[in-house]
């Protein structure tokens, strides 16, 4: 999932109330400045708040010199990217083994680090004139502090990210102004889409996971029931039966202030206890995985050169020979037609197809999902359009 929210001045304290920095120990780690960050302005490493402050002040951190004098006439002060993993992502990785975590963490890392970098490259821009003229230019970067959180408020299991972004981007020209996030207000589900597409496929490569309930470009892991899900997504029970209740819009109520004394140490104890109650082995999920290789192990190498890399932005298949090409070898290669066969699914009719003239994807992934789409018989009359278009 990804959000994006503004803030004026002063909220980014919030994230320091988790967050270790210094001397300070908190239930968090530390944040870190943004690639963009070390990349253009020199500035790394951890985040501490004053400088942090100073910075959102349109000042160096380090040198103290003015970066932009014109930060303190914006209304809006930060803008936090929130990318949260499936929470059967967050199960495998907090209550797993410290090396699974480990896997788990540093394919969630990625994930927002090539969501962001697109970010940066095709969507954010930099303002420049009036509110008339209404000119935006290509920025360097993204500047700001990223912040990993492990729990939700409700101190259930909850992998997600705040990647907190100055309302302050330079552009071609060496000057800093406001950023335009149009772009992304508008195309948030796509980029959530895009992040859970890259999630998906580092746990594929690093855990051998195979996914299951694709809905709406998020998809949990094969083998974490439904049942294990609900009993740890405390807030979001909580928020569906209080609008049952009382007939208000779930998104109206008052956030629970989050406990900052309780470690995630000690809570991952009580989450062990609570999966092996309800019969979830971790260790069992990842070992069926790895007896269950077949379509969904994500698109092997020789998928990739024949479709070609894909670049950060989406890649047209004008070609439809190609693209046939590309399916056919897939399905000969791994037998998918016999799989499907065996489960009583109708196998793919590239007839179906035919008179498609464009497919747009924004990952290899969606290559997969197509093909899936048509062994399980959910074509949706696509022979009937002339264009299809699919974000992951």
């Amino acid at each position: 999932m990804f959000k994006i929210q503004a803030f004026r001045s002063g909220h980014e304290q919030y994230y320091f109330q988790t967050a270790s920095y210094g001397r300070v120990k908190g239930i968090e780690p530390a944040g870190l400045w943004t690639e963009a960050s070390d990349r253009n302005l020199g500035i790394e490493g951890e985040v501490r708040p004053d400088e942090f402050s100073k910075f959102l002040m349109g000042i160096h951190p380090y040198s103290e010199s003015v970066l932009d004098e014109n930060v303190s006439k914006r209304k809006i002060a930060t803008f936090d990217f929130i990318l949260s993993a499936p929470k059967s992502v967050s199960l495998i990785g907090l209550i797993g083994s410290n090396e699974v975590e480990t896997k788990v963490f540093e394919a969630h890392r990625n994930a927002v680090r090539e969501t962001i970098n697109w970010l940066e490259c095709d969507l954010v821009k930099a303002r420049r004139g009036s509110s008339k003229e209404n000119i935006r230019v290509n920025i360097s970067g993204l500047y700001g502090a990223q912040f990993l959180h492990r729990t939700s408020r409700m101190n259930d299991p909850h992998l997600h990210s705040h990647v907190v972004i100055a309302n302050m981007v330079r552009g071609p020209d060496g000057y800093f102004s406001g950023a335009d996030m149009r772009n992304v207000f508008s195309l948030s589900t796509n980029i959530g889409s895009r992040y859970q597409s890259l999630l998906r496929n580092e746990l594929t490569k690093t855990l051998n996971l195979n996914w299951d309930r694709y809905r709406n470009g998020v998809a949990d892991v094969c083998g974490v029931s439904q049942e294990a899900i609900e009993l740890f997504s405390k807030r979001s029970q909580y928020l569906k039966s209080f609008a049952i209740r009382d007939g208000f819009d779930a998104s109206t109520v008052a956030k629970p202030e989050k406990d900052l004394t309780v470690s995630v140490d000690s809570l991952k104890s009580i989450w062990r206890e609570q999966a092996t109650h309800i019969g979830l082995s971790i260790d069992k999920v990842l070992r069926d995985s790895y007896k269950n290789v077949g379509f969904e192990k994500g698109v092997p190498d020789y998928i990739k050169s024949e479709i070609g890399e894909m670049p950060k932005g989406s890649e047209s298949f004008n070609n439809w020979a190609k693209l046939r090409n590309s399916i056919e070898n897939y399905r000969e290669k791994w037998n998918i037609n016999d799989k499907f066969r065996a489960l009583g699914k109708s196998k793919i009719e590239l007839s179906q197809l035919k008179n498609v003239q464009t497919l747009r994807l924004s990952n290899v992934d969606a290559l997969e999902k197509q093909i899936y789409a048509f062994n399980r018989g959910y074509s949706r009359s696509l022979d009937k359009k002339r264009s299809l278009e699919i974000s992951l």
